[in-house]
């Protein structure tokens, strides 16, 4: 069965589903019990586990550097890890901030 699932199931994208719970506001017209129930729904995706004190501050600045950065194209590239730790999430922005900063770089020496 997993066999059959793996190919046709998309893993679930962590930090995607932590920012849809994080941001999702009640609509107009929701009651409250359908909010609730909405939000429990989206809960179910972050797969949460007990963490430490430590690991969830990381966690919690993982995803406000993923959700505050300026640059979408840095965001896009750092949501397609379907895990990614805060240090990870750094290096790869980071890298990849040099290669936009280095294309534009090149493209404004261009004749």
């Amino acid at each position: 069965m997993d066999m059959l699932e793996k190919p046709y199931i998309a893993p679930k994208n962590e930090i995607l589903a932590r920012h849809l719970l994080a941001t999702r506001r009640q609509q107009p017209g929701e009651s409250l019990s359908e909010y609730l129930n909405i939000l429990k729904l989206l809960a179910k995706e972050c797969t949460f586990k007990a963490v430490t004190a430590t690991e969830y501050q990381e966690e919690m600045i993982r995803d406000a550097f993923i959700n505050g950065l300026q640059s979408q194209c840095i965001r896009q590239r750092l949501l397609e890890n379907i895990t990614l730790d805060l240090e990870a999430a750094y290096t790869q922005a980071r890298s990849l901030e040099i290669a936009e900063k280095s294309s534009h770089t090149y493209n404004s020496s261009l004749p």
